[in-house]
């Protein structure tokens, strides 16, 4: 893990050597940049110092951090998976029990940062449910429609993977498909109203993000053209990279947006880490 300036790539300097590559690296809340580390999450400051473990179950297949970075919320376990969150700044972690049967997997947090949503799903027949944690109260987790989250009665039924705009206003959600048609990536506002399609024909695996202004959302088109594309909130699509060989599953991780939201950055095989303009 380095870290270097922004402006010139001057002043690199080697924070800790991980044991394993490739997951997400993160900034966080009080400058310590959160990863991956032999299944933990580890974080450790910009400016160097000790690192410090904030999951410790050895299990942590991937993790997204709040929208203020105060928190983290990981996919643990395998092959069936929890959800875990815990403070980036210290304190107990906490596993959401899960009952027999089902598998869970993050979708992301509430604009506040104060409530997990995730989708657990069953191993066997039965349809997927989105769930919402409140990682400030704890307790059991409730189904999304009884969490009183803003936008919670917005979201179709065929809704995966939903993700909360920053400013609260909108909702991005991928819309399963079926046995003709494939997945969509489709919009809609937290005050209700019909969903926008914004980009069709993508694979399952098709990953997204927001951008820190709520104006467009980044996300990986199908296999094999590999780009990274954006979109805005009317369905105008500007592919900001040219085909390239994601790396592994891990590819598929939400493209990072740079602070001001003029760039992105991914990893792909042919150079690395790559920047690109949004």
């Amino acid at each position: 893990v380095e870290v270097m300036r922004a402006s010139d790539g001057s002043a690199r300097r080697s924070l800790y050597a991980a044991d394993t590559c490739c997951e997400p690296i993160i900034w966080a809340a009080g400058n310590r940049i959160a990863f991956i580390s032999n299944f933990d999450l580890v974080t450790v400051g910009a400016t160097g110092g000790r690192p410090t473990t904030r999951y410790a179950g050895g299990d942590a297949q991937w993790f997204i951090l709040s929208p203020n970075g105060e928190m983290a919320a990981l996919d643990v376990g395998y092959p069936v998976s929890s959800i875990a969150y815990v403070s980036i700044r210290g304190g107990q972690a906490r596993v959401i029990p899960r009952p027999k049967g089902v598998d869970d997997s993050v979708d992301g947090f509430s604009p506040d940062g104060t409530q997990v949503v995730f989708t657990r799903g069953p191993l066997a027949k039965g349809k997927p449910m989105i769930m919402v944690e409140n990682v400030h109260l704890g307790g059991a987790p409730v189904p999304l429609a009884r969490s009183g989250l803003v936008g919670a009665s917005a979201v179709p039924r065929n809704a995966v993977w939903p993700q909360w705009s920053p400013d609260g206003k909108w909702i991005a959600f991928i819309a399963a498909g079926s046995p003709t048609t494939k997945p969509k990536l489709e919009l809609v506002s937290t005050s209700g109203g019909a969903p926008t399609v914004l980009a069709t024909n993508l694979e399952g695996s098709s990953s997204f993000s927001w951008s820190p202004t709520s104006s467009r959302i980044a996300f990986t088109s199908p296999f094999p053209s590999g780009q990274l594309v954006t979109v805005d909130l009317h369905g105008k699509q500007t592919v900001v990279s040219r085909p390239v060989k994601w790396v592994s599953n891990n590819s598929w991780d939400r493209p990072q947006w740079s602070p001001d939201g003029t760039k992105l950055v991914f990893m792909a095989q042919d150079g690395g880490i790559r920047i690109v303009g949004a």
